[in-house]
C-alpha cells in the first residue's frame, strides 16, 4: 500500500507491524499522482493540477522487490503509456518531456532502473487529449511478455504500431488513426486498431497480414477469446458488433449502444478485460439522464440475446459491473441522485436482489461472489458502515466490518483484503486493514 503523509509518500506491506518505506518527497501543498500497474507503482511527485493531464513531473518507480528508484526529472504524466511487465521486473514510461508536455521519449527499463533503453525519441505526447499521445503496455504473459507501443513519429499525423522482443523492434502497422488506440489479445500476439483512411478496423499480428474487421466504425473495440467485439456505425447510430476472424462473419450484438460500463483506465485498457473477468460478458448502456444510466449486459460470444437489467436511466456508472467470479451482475440504483446515494443490487439470471440499505455510497467486488460496500452513509461526516456480503448465498447476511469509515476504501489486488481509513469524531483515526470475508 502507498500513501502520502504530509510531504512524504510511504509504502507499507499489509501485515501487522510492517515497517513503512519512504518512497519520495512531494512539494508542500501538492499531492502525488500514483498509478499502479501490477506489482509496480509509478509516483509523479509534482503534478500540475491546473492542467488537464497534470503536466510534467519528476517520476519515481517503486516495487516491493526493488524499492523506490528515481526515473525522470521531467516525465509527462501519461498512464496510457505507463506499465509494468506481469512479473514486475520491467517497466515503461514517458520521460524527457518538453516543458509544455507536448513531446518526449518512451523509455523501457528494469524496475530497479539498472538498465534503460529508449523505445521512441522526441515523439508527440500531450496527455490526456493530445492528437498523437502514445499508447503502450506489456502484452502477453510469463516469458513471452513484451512491450508494444502505438505512437506518432515526429512530424507524422498517423501512428505506427511497433513491438519489441529483446533488442529487436518490429513495425507491425502504419497509417493508424489518431488519437492512437489499440487493444491486445491474451497471448499478446494479435492487436485491434483502426486505420486512418478509410476508417477501417483491423486485427494485426506479428506474422500475418492485417485482417479487415469492418469499415465505417468508431475506434473502440477489443479481442475476445474467439472473436473481435467493436462499435460500428449503422448510418449514424453506433451498434455493438462481433467479428469472427475464422469465418469472416459479422454479427450485430446490440443495435443501439451509448457506451460501455468499465472501470479500466490507462494502459489497463490495452490488456485487461473490458467486461466480466472471464471475458464472456459486457456491461453497456443505451440511455442516460441526470439520475444515471440504464443497465444491460450482453454475451460477447453471441451465444445469447442481450439482457436488460434495468431499462430506466437511474443507475450509477463507473463501478465494476461483475463479481470476481463473473457470475453476478452488480449495479446501484439511485435513491438520492443529488448526493450520489443508492441501493445496491446483484443479479444472476433474471433475479435481482438488493443487499444494501437505500443509503449506499460505493462498492467493490471481493473474491468469488463476495462484495464489499459502504452503506448507512452520512453526508455530514462523509462516512458509512463498511460491510461484506456473499451474493451467491440463498440468504444474504452482510457482515459489518466497521462504522465511521471514510468514503473511499480500497481492495487488495486479489480481493482478500480491504484497506480503509477512519477519521470521524469518537473513533481511533488511522489506516485499517480487514479481511473481505462475510
Amino acid at each position: 500500500m502507498l500513501y502520502q503523509e504530509g510531504t512524504e509518500v510511504f509504502a507499507s506491506a499489509l501485515i501487522p507491524g510492517a515497517q513503512r518505506q519512504r518512497v519520495a518527497s512531494v512539494p508542500a501543498g501538492n499531492l502525488a499522482f500514483v498509478y499502479a500497474s501490477g506489482k509496480v507503482a509509478f509516483v509523479w511527485t509534482n503534478p500540475d493540477r491546473t492542467k488537464p493531464g497534470f503536466g510534467v513531473s519528476p517520476l519515481w518507480v517503486w516495487s516491493a522487490e526493488s524499492g523506490a528508484n528515481f526515473a525522470s526529472d521531467g516525465s509527462p504524466i501519461g498512464t496510457f503509456s505507463t506499465a509494468a511487465s506481469p512479473d514486475g521486473r520491467s517497466v515503461l514510461y514517458p520521460t524527457r518531456g518538453s516543458a509544455d508536455g507536448t513531446s518526449g521519449d518512451l523509455e523501457l527499463a528494469s524496475a530497479d532502473l539498472s538498465w534503460r533503453t529508449t523505445m521512441a525519441a522526441g515523439i508527440p505526447m500531450g496527455f490526456p487529449f493530445g492528437y498523437c499521445r502514445p499508447w503502450a503496455s506489456f502484452v502477453g504473459s510469463g516469458d513471452s511478455a513484451h512491450p508494444v507501443a502505438l505512437y506518432c513519429r515526429p512530424g507524422e499525423s498517423t501512428a505506427t504500431l511497433s513491438s519489441w522482443r529483446g533488442s529487436t523492434k518490429a513495425d507491425l502497422l502504419s497509417g493508424v488513426a489518431t488519437p492512437p488506440f489499440f487493444t491486445a489479445d491474451e497471448s499478446g500476439t494479435t492487436f485491434f486498431t483502426t486505420l486512418a483512411s478509410p476508417s477501417t478496423a483491423v486485427v494485426v499480428s506479428e506474422h500475418r497480414a492485417p485482417i479487415v474487421v469492418d469499415q465505417n466504425v468508431t475506434r473502440t473495440g477489443f479481442i475476445t477469446r474467439d472473436g473481435v467485439v467493436y462499435v460500428g456505425l449503422v448510418g449514424t447510430r453506433p451498434a455493438l458488433k462481433r467479428f469472427d476472424p475464422a469465418t469472416g462473419e459479422r454479427t450485430t450484438l446490440v443495435e443501439n449502444i451509448r457506451g460501455f460500463l468499465t472501470t479500466l483506465a490507462g494502459s489497463d485498457l490495452i490488456t485487461r478485460p473490458w467486461g466480466s473477468p472471464d471475458r464472456k460478458k459486457l456491461a453497456y448502456f443505451t440511455r442516460a439522464s441526470s439520475s444515471g444510466l440504464d443497465q444491460n449486459q450482453v454475451d460477447v460470444r453471441g451465444a445469447r440475446q442481450a439482457v436488460v437489467i434495468d431499462a430506466e436511466p437511474r443507475n450509477w456508472s463507473g463501478v465494476p459491473s461483475f463479481t470476481a467470479d463473473s457470475k453476478h451482475f452488480l449495479f446501484a440504483r439511485s435513491t438520492d441522485a443529488a448526493n450520489g446515494l443508492g441501493a445496491l443490487f446483484a443479479q444472476s439470471g433474471t433475479t435481482s436482489r438488493q443487499y444494501s440499505d437505500d443509503k449506499a455510497w460505493n462498492y467493490l467486488p471481493a473474491r468469488g461472489s463476495k462484495v464489499s460496500y459502504l452503506d448507512n452513509f452520512d453526508l455530514g461526516t462523509f462516512t458509512g458502515d463498511l460491510r461484506v456480503v456473499d451474493v451467491s448465498r440463498k440468504t444474504l447476511e452482510p457482515r459489518r466490518i466497521a462504522t465511521g469509515v471514510d468514503a473511499n476504501f480500497l481492495a487488495s489486488p486479489d480481493g482478500r483484503l480491504l484497506i480503509y481509513t477512519r477519521n470521524a469524531p469518537g473513533v481511533t483515526a488511522g489506516v485499517y486493514v480487514a479481511r473481505a470475508e462475510p
